[in-house]
């Protein structure tokens, strides 16, 4: 899968209600990995392996800390 003129290494991909969203793999907090963390596709949330920070998709909007921001997300047009 082609990641949109971006550095392969720094996105991954997150199916939600038909549609591929493209995820930093790093938590804002403190870098933990997100494409490591757990992805709870019915409610389309992404939480961070490390300090559990949770993240809406497609918000990006961050629902829970330690984390106090949320993440940049894009959809996959391809």
């Amino acid at each position: 899968m082609g990641v949109m003129n971006r550095q392969e290494d720094r996105w991954f991909p997150f199916e939600y209600n038909g549609r591929t969203y493209l995820l930093p793999r790093e938590c804002p907090h403190r870098g933990g990995r997100l494409d490591l963390g757990f992805l709870e596709s019915a409610k389309g949330l992404v939480v961070c392996p490390l300090h559990k920070s949770t993240f809406c998709i497609p918000s990006g909007e961050c629902r829970s800390g330690p984390a106090e921001a949320g993440i940049k997300v894009d959809v996959n047009q391809s």
